[in-house]
Formats: structure tokens, C-alpha cells, sequence
């Protein structure tokens, strides 16, 4: 029997109870790999338990033999651990493939650098997609879009992954339905839930009848 490739996945992110979309993106992408890998987990969501969490795998000796590694990068800047450990590895001839699932900092509509940390962050985020390439075999995308504004006409080198989600469910339609299901943020006009209540208002004025459900974080509710 052939041995099962040994993977490292390296998740900046909490693993548990999944609060929110990215985190549920990699539970299921860690489940997956471990239908057909030996998975070693490094997860965190702060940069100094990660660090800690890389350096105890290295002690351990738990980095040697590798035969790949799987990254799932955060709207969070990289530390400087995770690119030490990518580029060691990566020169060292292990594939390293990073997914990079967003890139608000581009977007001013969608990141409003208000603060010296957000400023520093929109700043220093192409700088960090730099060193990521640099320090991976290839980077990942969940569309060619995203590839295009990380990696301008360099797009084509990227990987398109799939959303990390369980199989399709089969919702039957409801000739009596009358309910909208807006999920995010009403606050961020980019989102357009503002623009969706607006409409949905209006629709009542004229008479007809539709209601909506906002699935929202604390504080993104609609007014």
C-alpha cells in the first residue's frame, strides 16, 4: 500500500466553533485533506499563538518529511514566522500552496482605513502578497477576478479553488414564499443591504407583499 502524502495546514484562523464564513471555509477544507492526507494543523488566529505553534512543530521535528503544505491566508497580514517557515520550506523543495481569499485592503468601498492599524495594514498588504508569492509554489483564488487584482496579468498562474462548502442541498421552491435573505453587513454600502431595504421599503409602499431577513455580526444589523 502507498503511503498517504504528509501535509501540513497551516490555518490563520481559530479552529472550533466557526463563527463566520472563512472560518467554516476551513473546517471543510481540513475534513477534506484528511480524506486522503496525513494533516499536521497549525491554527490561529493571532500571530504570536501561531508563532508559538510553529516553532513547537519544528522542535517536535513534526516539519521534516513533509510532503506539502496548505496555507489559508487571512484578511490579516502574514507574521514573520509564517513567512520564515513557507520560504524555508518552499526553497527547501516543498510545495507550498497559499489560498488567498480576499484583498479588502484594495477596495476602499470595502475597507475604510479609519484607523493608524487599518491605514498600516491597506499599506503594507501588497507588500505581504509579495512575500507570500514569493515564499509559495503557487497562490490560490476563489475566482479569476481576485487573481487579477492581486496578480494583475499574472492571473493565469493562479489556482482557482472551490468554496470549501459541503455538497449543494436541494431547496424545493415555495410557490408562498415572500421573504428575502440578505447575508452581511448593512453598514458596508459595497455589501448593498442599505440599497436592499430600500427597495424592499419601497416594494411595501406599492403594495407589495415581501419581507426580509438580514443575517448579520452584532452591529450590521439594518436601522
Amino acid at each position: 500500500m502507498s503511503r498517504r502524502p504528509r501535509i501540513l495546514f497551516l490555518a490563520m484562523y481559530d479552529l472550533g466553533e466557526a463563527h463566520s464564513g472563512p472560518e467554516v471555509r476551513v473546517a471543510h477544507m481540513l475534513e477534506a485533506l484528511r480524506h486522503v492526507a496525513e494533516v499536521s494543523v497549525v491554527a490561529a488566529a493571532r500571530r504570536s499563538s501561531r508563532r508559538a505553534a510553529l516553532l513547537r512543530h519544528a522542535l517536535q521535528g513534526r516539519l521534516r518529511g513533509i510532503d506539502g503544505v496548505y496555507v489559508e491566508s487571512s484578511t490579516a497580514l502574514p507574521s514573520e514566522a509564517d513567512l520564515a517557515l513557507l520560504s524555508t520550506l518552499h526553497v527547501a523543495g516543498t510545495p507550498v500552496l497559499t489560498y488567498v481569499r480576499d484583498a479588502y485592503q484594495l477596495f476602499p468601498d470595502y475597507y475604510v482605513a479609519d484607523s493608524l492599524p487599518r491605514r498600516a495594514s491597506r499599506a503594507l498588504f501588497p507588500v505581504a502578497m509579495r512575500l507570500l508569492r514569493a515564499a509559495s509554489t503557487r497562490l490560490a483564488f476563489p475566482t479569476r477576478g481576485l487573481a487579477r487584482a492581486v496578480l494583475g496579468g499574472d492571473a493565469d498562474q493562479a489556482v482557482l479553488l472551490p468554496p470549501g462548502a459541503p455538497a449543494p442541498v436541494i431547496v424545493p421552491r415555495d410557490a408562498g414564499a415572500r421573504d428575502l435573505l440578505f447575508v452581511g453587513d448593512t453598514r458596508v454600502a459595497a455589501q448593498g443591504g442599505a440599497l436592499l431595504t430600500q427597495a424592499v421599503a419601497l416594494a411595501r409602499s406599492r403594495g407589495v407583499d415581501v419581507g426580509l431577513v438580514c443575517v448579520t455580526r452584532p452591529g450590521g444589523e439594518p436601522p
